[in-house]
């Protein structure tokens, strides 16, 4: 699993960012309005690879990865990326690609769907309310 430590930020009345980088290159990335008791909290995000995907084009919710390494493992292929801050990912797709991916500059997407959050303090996971309220 990638791990990340963020902070939620909530911009709005229904957009929850998080903060993603170290120093001065900080990344912001919407996140659904079922993390909105989050704001304002320290967590590590944790994602799983498939949770990851490159995206065709920049975006707005994208970020910029160098793709360093692709390893083909039975039906599906590893991608080993970095980011601008020299932290390292993993995500994983499905290897039937008729075009082979090649190492260099890529957009990283992520499923906001798939985002995991562990209080930093006791590591225990952070559940996200439901549509009915809970």
């Amino acid at each position: 699993m990638n791990r990340f430590r963020v902070l939620i930020r909530h911009e709005s009345e229904v957009d929850f960012r998080f903060r993603l980088g170290r120093q001065n290159r900080f990344r912001s990335l919407p996140l659904p309005a079922a993390f909105a008791g989050a704001a304002g909290g320290r967590f590590t995000l944790g994602l799983r690879p498939e949770a990851l995907a490159l995206a065709d084009q920049p975006g707005r919710d994208t970020i910029a990865v160098e793709l360093a390494a692709i390893t083909p493992l039975n039906e599906k292929s590893v991608l080993f990326m970095t980011m601008n801050d020299g932290r390292e990912l993993l995500a994983s797709e499905a290897g039937d690609r008729e075009i082979a991916r090649r190492p260099g500059p890529a957009h990283l997407s992520i499923d906001p769907a798939a985002i995991l959050l562990f209080e930093q303090g006791s590591g225990r996971r952070f559940i996200p309310a439901t549509s009915m309220g809970t």
